[in-house]
C-alpha cells in the first residue's frame, strides 16, 4: 500500500495568542520630582504560562518524538474514531489516487472500518480500484461487506494470525500510509521535517486546543510520509495545519503540497482527524446477520 503524503516548511516561530492571550508586559515605573510624588498605574502582569502539549512550546513543535509519544500514550487504551483522506491529482485535475478510511474503535477493541479506493494509482489492498469495503470485528468474529464493480458481497472471514484485518492494522497502518505501522511514527516524521508555529489556543471544555501552522519547501523528505513510499519527488509548496490538545493528541492534521510523480507534477492532499476520544462505542452493523448467513 502506498503512502502519498508529504510536508515541509522552514520559519521563525512567534506565538500569536487568541483574543490577546499570553500578553507580554511588566510594571510601569514612577518617580519623585522636587518632592512631588507621581503615581503611575502598573501595566498588567503576564498571564500564567499555559500548559502546552508535550513537545510543544510557544515556538511550535520543538520535540516531534515527544509529541508523537504523548499522542500514542493518550489513545493507547482509549476508544476513538480516526478518519484519513489522502488524494493525489494530476496538474490537469484528473484523479491519480484516492484512499479514504474511517475506523471506529471501542474500548474493548471492537471496531468498524470502512475503506474506499479510486484512481489508477490507488492502493490495491481492497482489489483493483475503485473498491469499497466495510469490516467489523469483536476480536473473535470477523465479517465484511465488499463492493466492486456492480456487485456487493457479504461474508465471514478469519484473519488467522495475520496482522492485516485486525484492529491494529486498521487504526495504526491503513490511515497513515501503510509503511510506518503506527501513528507515532507518522507524527514524529511529519513534525520532524516540517517546523511549525503556534497561532492560537482555545478552551474546549476542560481541554485546551492549540492551533499550529507550517509551510514552505522542505529539505530531504526521504523515508518520511512526504515521499509517498518513494514515489514522490521534488516536494514543495507545503501547507500544514494541525490542532493538538494539551495531552498531546493530534486532533487533526491537514497537508497540501505539490510534488512530482513519474516526471509529472501532482498535487497531494492528506487529512487525518481523531474524534470521540474516550467516547466512541461500536455496535454490530445492520448487515451482520447477512454476512454470518
Amino acid at each position: 500500500m502506498h503512502r502519498r503524503a508529504a510536508l515541509g516548511f522552514v520559519c521563525l516561530l512567534v506565538l500569536a495568542g487568541c483574543g490577546g492571550a499570553w500578553p507580554v508586559g511588566g510594571p510601569a515605573s514612577g518617580g519623585v520630582d522636587g518632592g512631588a510624588t507621581s503615581t503611575v498605574t502598573p501595566a498588567p502582569l503576564p498571564e500564567e504560562e499555559p500548559e502546552f502539549p508535550p513537545g510543544v512550546s510557544r515556538r511550535g513543535v520543538v520535540d516531534a518524538e515527544r509529541l508523537a509519544e504523548a499522542h500514542e500514550a493518550a489513545i493507547a487504551n482509549a476508544s476513538y474514531t480516526v478518519r484519513s483522506n489522502r488524494t493525489v491529482v494530476d496538474a490537469n485535475g484528473s484523479l491519480r489516487s484516492s484512499l479514504v478510511v474511517e475506523v471506529a474503535l471501542a474500548r474493548n477493541r471492537t471496531f468498524l472500518a470502512t475503506a474506499a479506493t479510486a484512481g489508477p494509482g490507488a492502493p490495491v489492498f481492497l482489489g483493483v480500484p475503485p473498491a469499497r469495503a466495510t469490516f467489523w470485528s469483536n476480536g473473535s468474529l470477523y465479517v465484511r461487506r465488499f463492493t466492486a464493480g456492480d456487485g456487493t458481497t457479504y461474508n465471514q472471514f478469519d484473519p488467522g494470525q495475520r496482522f492485516a484485518g485486525t484492529w491494529r492494522y486498521w487504526t495504526r497502518t491503513v490511515p497513515f500510509g501503510g509503511r510506518s505501522g503506527r501513528p507515532g511514527s507518522f507524527y514524529a516524521e511529519t513534525f520532524g521535517v516540517v517546523p511549525t508555529r503556534v497561532t492560537g489556543r482555545e478552551a474546549a471544555g476542560n481541554v485546551s486546543l492549540f492551533y499550529l501552522v507550517g509551510g514552505g519547501t522542505p529539505g530531504s523528505v526521504e523515508g518520511t510520509p512526504l515521499d509517498g513510499d518513494g514515489s514522490l519527488e521534488s516536494v514543495r509548496n507545503v501547507s500544514l495545519r494541525a490542532t493538538v490538545d494539551q495531552r498531546g493528541v493530534v486532533r487533526s492534521l491537514s497537508l497540501d503540497y505539490d510534488a512530482t510523480a513519474d516526471g509529472r507534477p501532482v498535487q497531494v492532499s492528506w487529512t487525518v482527524r481523531y474524534r470521540g476520544v474516550g467516547r466512541t462505542t461500536v455496535g454490530r452493523p445492520s448487515w451482520f446477520d447477512r454476512a454470518i448467513d
